[in-house]
């Protein structure tokens, strides 16, 4: 068996990364406000260390899918790290190869890490991310948070700021309480606006979703629209588009 060292070795970038790390909250916060006022929120999630959690139940498929996204843009062409609790599979499935192609994620690109418990699962992101062999580092919890809290996420958040390894972790929908996280936002999907029609029949857009700031030091809570396309993954959605039409889909939805 290789040593550890030597495995993460093949996942080193060539070269050190010469993005500033957002090492601190103030500094952070300053870049929350910049993109708050840009509107462009993937310029915040894609530096420091942020908890990300689905709106509500059956909202967990989306949720992943734009961390896998956020991570694969903050990693700029470098590997990523994947840790997950082995229980958590049953019941939300394994990662599917083409589905990360779609994302633009090249699967040998991509270690995927299975714990068996809480604590060993912490103990591989503070490695991965101490490591510095990575572009981005993702964690997913289950329901039953029995260690993770303020104390733990401090040091992931350290280990982060120390390497300037982004970290996104998932945690699940009902999870609270406070932590050190940079920021805490929360997913839902959002119904596909028509984009044309063809043989009478309006066609499916791009798929949407609704992001929200719950928590960032120094940036009071908001939400935005993001659409995704192949080119650019999820994005802000079209200002023209992004309007209050919350019953106008919801009755397109129910009529389909």
């Amino acid at each position: 068996m290789s040593k550890p060292s030597s495995t993460l070795s093949c996942f080193r970038p060539p070269a050190p990364r010469i993005e500033p790390a957002m090492a601190s909250g103030s500094a952070l916060a300053t870049a929350g406000a910049a993109a708050s006022a840009t509107r462009v929120p993937e310029e915040v999630l894609t530096s420091g260390f942020h908890e990300l959690l689905a709106a509500a139940p059956g909202h967990e498929t989306v949720t992943t899918a734009f961390v896998l996204d956020m991570a694969q843009k903050a990693a700029a062409g470098q590997s990523l790290c994947c840790c997950s609790l082995a229980g958590e599979v049953l019941e939300h499935g394994q990662l599917y190869g083409h589905g990360l192609a779609g994302l633009g994620i090249a699967p040998n690109r991509l270690l995927m890490v299975t714990s068996p418990k809480e604590k060993e699962l912490l103990w591989t992101l503070e490695e991965a991310a101490a490591s510095g062999a990575f572009g981005a580092i993702i964690g997913a919890l289950s329901a039953k948070e029995r260690i993770y809290g303020f104390a733990a996420s401090r040091r992931l958040k350290l280990r982060a700021a120390s390497s300037g390894t982004p970290l996104l972790l998932i945690r699940h929908w009902s999870a609270e309480g406070a932590t050190a996280a940079h920021g805490r936002w929360r997913v839902s999907a959002r119904p596909s606006r028509p984009q044309g029609e063809r043989a009478g029949f309006e066609l499916l857009g791009p798929a949407r979703l609704q992001l929200q700031l719950e928590r960032m030091g120094g940036v009071p809570p908001q939400h935005w629209e993001m659409a995704f396309d192949a080119a650019r993954g999820f994005h802000m959605a079209p200002v023209v588009e992004n309007g209050p039409d919350r019953e106008t889909g919801e009755r397109r939805h129910r009529a389909a």
